[in-house]
């Protein structure tokens, strides 16, 4: 592929693939912000209750491997084209955005299918955001750096929309219909499956199932975790990263509105000046690991995880929501740039003929810290009150510094590329 069609490649393929993460943004703030409130505090849901409901419906998120690998294996005519991966980008974003709606329309005291439709909802936006990643990690016109840039910014344009303005909608309306129309522009991501760049696949290139047992073979698998740091470190990161989203994300929110009285549109408001700066984060991100080569990812990692440490210390002992503004400011410039870093290295070691199920499986480590994070905040947050779940997510912050800096992401290029 020549210089030109490669420059032409990434004008097209980087706003759409920004704009995929644009609609999983606002769906993240729809369920993970919005949400908590409408169960909480206006529904009357107890803590327990939500932590349940939310650790069920998290569970497709932690299957992205099966996403992978079915769009690795088995593909579709789509456009007169046999593809890989915009069949099941078609079906996930479908079913994200059909399902929104019925999150706030739905009693959800009716338990069983409560949780089923929020279940059906995370299965069809995982789907949507494994496949989306598939494509972006074996297009051979991005750079990773720049391309993990992207994909947050975009992510964080969506909060910032949903934070303003379904934030006003649900103060001056109601959350049906904030919901509606979140689902309304999560239609868009429709415009990636017409507009983005995907090789067509001839039977031959497919990836077969000897491809699949071949990476999971003994003698692989021996050859990889025999004295191989970055898969025993690199996967005890992953596996806790996120414990901290897991739990104080899903109830932070009803926190801000009991504790400090905050309204609907003030947390939507909140939401969105920290994703601004969340932007910020991921430019410095994106210019350290391009620009400044002498930081090295690791490094950009553990100085994220020392910045979240300290925001969560801090955050417990807040007074005023002001103070909160400027704390969460810290916190999500660190977000930004952590991201960015964690992104980058997890893509630079997977092979692209099976990018679907390898990248899918280091994400779904990432999502092992929310899943289990969400099940103990219903024991840790009645507990010790979201003060002291500050706490307790800090030290585990400072721990992680320890395998971040154990990874050998060089051994691992060795191996996987």
């Amino acid at each position: 592929m020549g210089g030109e069609s490669e420059d032409i490649s990434r004008i097209r393929y980087y706003p759409l693939v920004s704009g995929t993460y644009f609609v999983e943004g606002i769906a993240s703030i729809l369920t993970s912000t919005f949400l908590p409130i409408y169960l909480i505090v206006f529904m009357g849901l107890d803590i327990v209750t939500v932590a349940i409901y939310s650790t069920v419906a998290f569970i497709p998120w932690l299957a992205k491997p099966i996403w992978g690998f079915i769009s690795d294996k088995y593909s579709f005519t789509l456009f007169g084209r046999n593809l890989r991966r915009r069949p099941y980008i078609v079906l996930g974003s479908v079913l994200n955005f059909a399902l929104l709606p019925f999150l706030v329309i739905i009693d959800p005291t009716n338990g069983i299918l409560y949780v089923t439709v929020w279940f059906f909802q995370n299965l069809g936006w995982s789907m949507l955001d494994t496949c989306v990643d598939a494509l972006s990690v074996e297009n051979e016109t991005t750079k990773r750096n720049l391309l993990s840039m992207v994909l947050w910014i975009g992510s964080y344009l969506g909060t910032l929309f949903a934070g303003f303005v379904i934030g006003s909608i649900l103060m001056a309306g109601s959350f049906v219909t904030g919901f509606v129309i979140g689902a309304l522009v999560s239609t868009t991501t429709l415009l990636f499956v017409i507009f983005a760049p995907e090789k067509e696949v001839s039977k031959a290139e497919s990836v077969t199932t000897d491809d699949i047992k071949d990476f999971f073979s003994k003698d692989n698998l021996k050859d990889i975790f025999s004295n191989q740091r970055f898969v025993i470190w690199g996967l005890i990161f992953a596996a806790f990263y996120n414990i901290d989203s897991g739990m104080t994300d899903f109830f932070f929110e009803p926190w801000m509105v009991m504790k400090f009285g905050a309204t609907v549109y003030q947390v939507g408001a909140f939401t969105a000046v920290t994703s601004i700066f969340a932007i910020v984060g991921a430019i410095i991100g994106w210019l350290l690991g391009e620009k400044i080569q002498q930081f090295g990812q690791k490094k950009v990692l553990s100085v994220a995880l020392l910045c979240f440490a300290a925001g969560y210390v801090l955050t417990a002992l807040v007074t005023t929501l002001t103070e909160l503004y400027y704390v969460w400011v810290f916190i999500f410039l660190a977000v930004g740039f952590g991201r960015v870093a964690q992104i980058a290295i997890f893509m630079d070691i997977t092979k692209p003929k099976i990018a679907g199920i390898m990248f899918a499986l280091y994400m779904a480590f990432l999502n092992i810290g929310t899943f289990v994070g969400r099940g103990l905040a219903g024991v840790v947050v009645p507990s010790l009150g979201m003060e002291g779940t500050f706490f307790l997510v800090a030290t585990f912050m400072l721990v992680l510094i320890i395998p971040v800096n154990l990874i050998d992401t060089e051994k691992a290029r060795e191996i996987y590329l």
